[in-house]
């Protein structure tokens, strides 16, 4: 029984997967422009924005932004 759950649990990762790359491929691919900002001595953030329209014509904006922080440690 266990094995039996662990293979439909498997199967249905790697159907998932397959699933979210295909979705993936079929998006147009965007550009926006990357901003700097000094937020604090010594402290940077990156900001990007940009507009996108989806099939239906509708508006989205999406915002992007990175804190870095010197000397601390990055992910």
């Amino acid at each position: 029984m266990l094995i039996m759950l662990k293979n439909l649990f498997r199967r249905c990762f790697v159907i998932i997967i397959l699933l979210l790359i295909g979705i993936g491929l079929n998006t147009q691919s965007s550009t926006a422009m990357l901003r700097q900002h000094h937020d604090a001595p010594g402290v940077l953030r990156y900001h990007s924005q940009v507009s996108i329209k989806d099939k239906q014509q509708y508006s989205w904006q999406v915002l992007l932004f990175k804190k870095i922080n010197p000397g601390a440690k990055q992910n």
